[in-house]
């Protein structure tokens, strides 16, 4: 009898038991959905979600991809271009990286782009070029959002990314700022794949993120900002993490040997070119920090930027700490931006990853949120996409119908010059057009590089020579301001009868 009772007294504080420990499972499910990717309701399997956002991201990029082969043919875009575009002539001729073809980005970028050129020699294939890095870093995007907060967050944040008039706009232009972002993607993509496996899968995309790293930072020197959240993604790993970290330095190691190899064989060339000609042209060009911050708050990106800071403040007032690898990093480009001397609209690519996946994963957090917060968080993603991709279309029209001066030089340049002969010019893309050659010490005249004093008359004395130089091109107010160099041209050229769209031609 007493068994009996003790058996069912114990019973009964069991059941209690139990229930206790379902409230507190549940309270601790409760609170853990806070931090964990957002889910559909219970009838619908996690597969049809995933399934759904991959095949709308797969819709994204190739909707961007459609808007970039539009303008693919375009003409001249930017001055950048016709410098990358003849410094890829001159090592397709054999001519060496800081040897004698002046480079004002690292080696990774030419090295990445030089099969491009090698396919058709022209800008066409170039710009295709930066289209597959454009591409590829809209789909590092998905899988960096998916990764951190879900499918949704990395629909959300490639969608918002692929319909940045900024993005789209760099998206087929030959400039660094393109690929150099989706590498510093592509480190994150891989870091955090590197985070969810295990065994030798965890060892090849530990290296595999070192290695895209290293590449980020080989094309654009600003790449190296994206360390920032990949240390902190490394710190925060599930445990055991030891044998990620040594992936990803042995990744950063090998890899770090290969972009450095052109540029140990001239060293001092390498760091004149790199470091020397941004920090001179930096101080001799400064800024105003208004200016930079003018340029930071850039108009057609303003509405990304308010919602990526508007819900990050969001996610973080309601402890969603998902987003801090991603704010960090946007943290360090801002800072970046603010410093840099002197600054460019093109160079705030490197912001705008991390302002896409913020907002993507700060609206993925939305679907907790009652039905109106919800909807206005789809309206406003809806409203930001709609506008950027108005500007990019307003923009690709223009740029159809621009470069009609570049034609017409080239055109004249071919007309009065011959194949093999290599001419001096500060409109590099009118020469390369009419494909005729730059000599390599002289593809970049910009007035950075003349800010900095790493072009001289001395220079381009023993360049013509070297060269048998044999005409020069003037189109614009670059080369007239090397000091002493319209006196250099007039003793060693003569005006040639010649004149298209107010450009001069000189010959010897």
């Amino acid at each position: 009898m007493t068994d009996l009772v003790d058996d069912g007294g114990f019973g009964f504080f069991a059941g209690i038991c139990d229930r206790r420990r379902m409230l507190v499972f549940a309270r601790l499910a409760a609170t853990k959905t806070l931090r964990t990717p957002a889910r559909l309701p219970k009838h619908r399997p996690p597969t049809l979600t995933w399934l759904a956002c991959s095949t709308l991201a797969v819709a994204a990029v190739a909707a961007f991809i459609a808007i970039e082969l539009s303008v693919l043919h375009a003409g001249f875009r930017d001055y950048d271009e016709g410098v990358y575009w003849q410094s890829l002539r001159a090592m397709g001729r054999g001519e060496a990286l800081f040897g004698t073809v002046f480079a004002s980005q690292p080696p990774a970028f030419y090295y990445a782009m030089l099969p491009f050129y090698l396919i058709g020699h022209s800008i066409f294939p170039l710009r295709i070029g930066i289209l597959v890095f454009s591409a590829a870093g809209l789909a590092a995007t998905y899988v960096t959002g998916r990764l951190l907060a879900g499918p949704v967050a990395g629909l959300l944040a490639a969608a918002l990314l692929a319909t940045s008039s900024l993005y789209i706009q760099q998206g087929a232009v030959l400039q660094a700022d393109a690929p150099a972002a989706s590498l510093s993607l592509a480190t994150l993509a891989f870091l955090l794949a590197a985070t969810h496996a295990s065994g030798r899968r965890r060892w090849l995309l530990g290296a595999a993120a070192g290695a895209c790293l290293v590449f980020a930072v080989g094309t654009k020197l600003s790449g190296a900002v994206v360390a920032l959240p990949a240390a902190l993604i490394l710190w925060r790993a599930p445990r055991p993490r030891s044998h990620l970290p040594i992936a990803f330095v042995l990744g950063l190691a090998a890899s770090a040997l290969i972009v450095l190899i052109p540029m140990l064989e001239y060293p001092q060339a390498a760091f004149d070119n790199l470091i020397r000609s941004h920090l001179a042209a930096g101080q001799a060009l400064h800024q105003a920090l208004g200016v930079n911050l003018r340029l930071l708050l850039f108009k057609r990106e303003l509405p990304l930027e308010g919602l990526a800071a508007a819900v990050t403040l969001v996610a973080l007032l309601r402890r969603d700490y998902r987003v801090l690898p991603i704010g960090v990093w946007a943290a360090a480009s801002v800072i970046a931006i603010l410093l840099y001397q002197p600054l460019f609209p093109h160079h705030l690519v490197m912001l705008l990853p991390s302002l896409a996946l913020l907002a993507g994963i700060g609206l993925a957090g939305f679907s907790e949120a009652p039905v109106a917060l919800t909807v206005s968080g789809l309206a406003l993603v809806a409203l930001t996409a709609g506008l950027g991709v108005g500007i990019a279309i307003g923009d690709a029209r223009g740029e159809l119908h621009a470069g009609g001066h570049e034609a017409l030089l080239a055109a004249s340049l071919g007309a009065h010059t011959h194949d093999g002969d290599f001419i001096i010019s500060d409109n590099p893309y009118a020469v390369a057009l009419a494909d005729r050659d730059i000599p390599g010490p002289l593809v970049d005249t910009s007035h950075q590089r003349i800010a900095s004093d790493l072009l001289s008359v001395a220079d381009l004395d023993a360049a013509s020579r070297r060269y048998r130089v044999r005409f020069v091109l003037l189109d614009g107010d670059r080369l007239p301001s090397v000091p002493g160099f319209l006196a250099w041209l007039n003793k060693n050229y003569s005006p040639a009868p010649y004149s298209s769209d107010g450009a001069s031609l000189y010959v010897r």
